[in-house]
This record gives C-alpha cells, structure tokens and sequence, in this order.
C-alpha cells in the first residue's frame, strides 16, 4: 500500500469544485450488482479498508465509469471518494449517525432500494393506474378555485328566521352581481368570507356539485348545505393531474392501502414463501378463524414459529375482518424475513445502502463544518486571495485600460492626461461627460481587461501580434493602462476564490479531526479500475 502525501495532491484553489459538489454525486436508487474484483482493496480511510468492488459499484450507479477512462479523471475520482468517506468518519465520530432524522432518511432509502426486490412492479402500476383511472373519472375537475361567503345556521332554526336569511342572502347576491367585495358584503350580513381550493371530497356534496359546474368567473345563487347557506365565485380551475405528475402517491395509496399492498405483491409472496419454506399450522389457523384468537402456531418461516401472540400485536393496529388480518399478518411476516436477507442475497443492494449512509453522513459533516465557522466574510476571502496569488495568474499577460480612438495626436495626448487624474472606474463616465457631451462622438473609448484575441487595437500595439488599421475619422489610437500578469482583486476570481477559501477552511477542519493523512490509495489497484 502506497500513502499518497495528501488526499489534496493535484487539487488546488483554482481547480477545485465546492467541497460539497466534491461530496456528493447523484445517486440512483436502483440496486445494481457488483463485480467481482478477487478483493483487492482500493483504499485505506480512516483505518477502513474500501475494496476495489465498492468504488467500481459507485461508479456504475453513478455513470462514471466511463469517465475513469482517463487516467487524471479517475485519480480525481478517487480522491473524491476518498473524501467522502472521510467526511462520513467524521459524522460517526461526532455522533451525527445517531440523529433521527438520519434514521429516518436511511429508512426511506432502505424501502426505495428494497421495493423492487420485495413487490411485482407490474402489478403495482396496474394497481396505481386503475386507480388514478376511477378518480379521473368522478372528477369534474382536479381542484377549483372559490372566493366564498358562508353563513352558518343552526339546526333548530325557525321558518320565519330562514325565510328571513334567504332575502338576506338574496340581497348580498344582488350586491355581489354589482361589484360589491365579498369582504364587505360579509360584514355587512355577519357572515365568513375566504378564498380556498376544493378538491372533491373535500367539502360537503351540495357544495362540490355546485362549484364544480360553474366556470370560472361565475357566481352561485345562494344555496343550502347542513352546515348553512352559501355564495360561491370560482377564481379559477385546475385540470386532474396526469399519472405522472401523481404516480408515486398513487403507488404508495396501493401499497399503504388497507387491503391493497396484499393484491399487488401477491405473485412476489408466493414466491418468498418458496424461498423462506413457508409451512403453514392448519390446527393454529382454524382455531384463530373460529374464535378470532389463539396462542396455537400459526405458520413457520425460515424455521422460525408465528403464533397467535405475534399476531395479536399486528392486529391491534389492523382493525378489520380476522381472515383479512390473517392473509395481511402472513403477507408482512413473509416481507419482513425477506427484507432481514437483503444485504445477504443482494450485494448491489448493500452496496447501494452503504453509498447512500455515506453521503449522508457526509453532508451531516459538512453542515456540522460550516455551521462551525460561519458564512464566508468578504475579508476572509481577500485576505486568503492576497495569500495565494500566484494560484491566480494567467496563461499569457492582459492588457487591463482603456483604448482611445481619436482625430489626432494632440487630442489624444490630452485625453490622457486628463484621464490619468482620475481612478479608472470613472474613465468612461468622464469620455462621456467631458469630451462627447455636445452630441458628437469626438472620442472613441473601450475599456477592459483584454487578453490577445479580444481587440485587434490592443494585438496590434500591445501584445505585437496583429495589423489594425485605424477607424475611419480617428487616426490615432492611444492606450491609457498597463499589461497585467493576473487578476488584482479577489472580486475578479471570486468563484474560485470562495472555492479555494473553503477548502482551505476544510483542510483545517480536517487537521483539528487528526484525519487530514488518514488516507492510502494503492496506486497499482486503481489503474485496473479503468481497463473493466
């Protein structure tokens, strides 16, 4: 094994991507399978030794295998890695993996990588479309928009007193159809005003059937619901979204659902029963279908005995039929031995797990580390910029001034002279102001930084390495400034300075962790990841 004299080697302020674009790669949530590599280990982080088959697998899910082709691509590849992981040793040291919301993201992940191992994808889609296809068809429309007076009456009231609030309501109509605010009219009659969104569902029927047939723009008559009496105005109408838009939810309604996660996932259990021995206890069953409980066996799974005690606890929170809660209870038992063997039978889905707690994890680092220092300040920048200026410099030198066409040699020189008095951030303004505010251009000026290529002028007198001839009506060309090497102010870098000052703020953070040289890759190991 080979210790690389930094995990920064190669990477400088000027070409370094922010820490937490070097972190994190996007991650698919597919399980894929890993290749076999014989066990070579790659790298050594923080004591832990990562096998050639973990990087080429993060690879793969990340579409960067190809890239590693390229020899410089793969050992920034590698280093990146190496950093991730780091920074997920960091985490666990601070106690970061311990957080709930940690859990929970981990939990989220395990269930989106372990679905397509534990259901029949097809059969959910078939369920989720059958689905959205009933609700499309009992929607007039996904949701509509109502600016709404509402008036609440009691259940005892008199035919006098309704009689009463309907010319009332009659009246506010006749306002409204004038113009009247809906606010106004409210106060006026003691009754509530507000603007909302209706789905179906959602509100009492009288009230969806009414504003779901107007159109938009429309005002309701008054009209009764058993909550009071209203008026409706519809702002607006949304159409039903499209399956797309609404196929994850409708996915999770399936497999959530009361009774739907059994119908859909029924050819996968079957096959899972198969796979863990399913042996079911005929005596144990009857005796819960007939009674609605036992303490007999109900079913064995990998050798291990369900009976009715386990069930008992899965039915106070499946309050329906015993035979339901039988199938459900067998359903979930089958899933859940399946999903304890998924890092055993699947190494693409471990793999994929451990990807993912590692970028989580390390993000929790990284957040614990800003959240140490603080937001960058403008002077810590300049002060890092000042320290590492030759990091900065250009290629080729350019030319930071102003070029100036003018009619002749004399003026020329007295533009200069007056130009130099002044900062350069008030040259062009001055040209406008002093020497062309009569309305006629007496002087031609542009200014910058330019580099050869960008102004034949500038080629020409400047950098030697073109023939300009001079504008038409200007024969004189002058040059007010001077051939630079690189950039003077952090302002003109400042992406790469910031950058650059947080890596540097890394390298610390890093250092006080006594991690900063925790990483050997073995050199030899990484040239065969690109020749796959």
């Amino acid at each position: 094994m080979r210790k690389t004299d930094s995990i920064y080697a190669g990477l400088c302020p000027k070409s370094l991507a922010c820490f937490s674009g070097i972190l994190l790669f996007l991650l698919c949530t597919a399980a894929l399978p890993v290749r076999g590599q014989n066990g070579q280990t790659l790298m050594c982080v923080a004591g832990r030794d990562v096998p050639k088959e973990e990087f080429v697998s993060y690879l793969e899910r990340n579409g960067k295998l190809e890239a590693c082709s390229d020899t410089s691509a793969l050992q920034a590849i590698a280093r990146q890695y190496a950093l991730r992981l780091l920074m997920a040793d960091v985490a666990v040291r601070l106690g970061l993996d311990t957080t709930d919301a940690l859990r929970g993201q981990l939990a989220w992940q395990r269930a989106q990588l372990s679905r397509p191992l534990l259901t029949d994808e097809a059969a959910v889609e078939r369920a989720s479309r059958a689905r959205y296809d009933m609700l499309e068809r009992t929607h007039e429309a996904g949701r509509v928009r109502v600016r709404h007076l509402f008036l609440r009456l009691p259940q005892n009231i008199t035919s006098g007193a309704l009689h009463r609030v309907e010319e009332r309501m009659d009246s506010v109509y006749g306002a409204l159809e004038r113009g009247a605010s809906f606010d106004d009219c409210a106060r006026a009659c003691g009754a509530v005003s507000d603007s909302l969104w209706v789905s179906r569902l959602q509100m009492p029927v009288e009230f969806e059937d009414t504003v779901f047939r107007l159109k938009p723009g429309s005002l309701s008559y008054p009209f009764f619901t058993p909550q009071g009496i209203h008026i409706v105005k519809v702002l607006g109408r949304e159409g039903f979204p499209s399956f797309r838009q609404v196929k994850t939810v409708m996915e999770d309604y399936v497999l959530n659902g009361k009774h739907g996660a059994g119908s859909v996932v029924e050819k996968k259990v079957e096959q899972l029963k198969r796979r863990f021995h399913y042996l079911p206890d005929k005596k144990g069953m009857g005796e819960l279908l007939m009674l609605g409980h036992t303490t007999q066996p109900l079913f064995t799974l990998d050798g291990r005995v369900y009976d009715g005690a386990l069930f008992s606890i899965f039915a106070k929170s499946h309050s329906y039929g015993v035979r339901q809660q039988l199938e459900d209870f067998i359903t979930k038992s089958v899933l859940d031995c399946a999903d304890d063997s998924l890092e055993q039978d699947y190494p693409g889905f471990r793999s994929g797990l451990q990807s993912y707690r590692d970028s989580v994890l390390a993000q929790a680092a990284l957040s614990y580390e800003d959240s140490l220092y603080g937001p960058l300040e403008e002077a810590e920048m300049a002060a890092y910029f000042d320290r590492h200026k030759a990091l900065y410099a250009w290629d080729t030198p350019r030319f930071r001034g102003m070029v100036l066409h003018c009619p002749n040699k004399r003026k020329a020189r007295h533009v200069k002279r007056f130009l130099k008095t002044l900062p350069q951030d008030e040259w062009a303004d001055a040209v406008r102001l002093v020497f062309n505010s009569d309305g006629r251009q007496q002087i031609v000026a542009e200014q910058g930084t330019f580099k050869p290529g960008d102004n034949i002028f500038v080629d020409d007198k400047v950098f030697g390495c073109a023939d300009a001839e001079p504008l038409e009506g200007f024969r004189t060309v002058a040059f007010l400034g001077r051939k630079i090497d690189g950039p003077e102010h952090y302002q003109e870098v400042r992406a790469l300075v910031e950058k650059g000052c947080r890596e540097e703020r890394h390298r610390k953070f890093l250092s006080e962790m006594h991690l900063l040289d925790m990483v050997e890759i073995n050199q030899e190991v990484l040239k065969t990841v690109n020749k796959q």
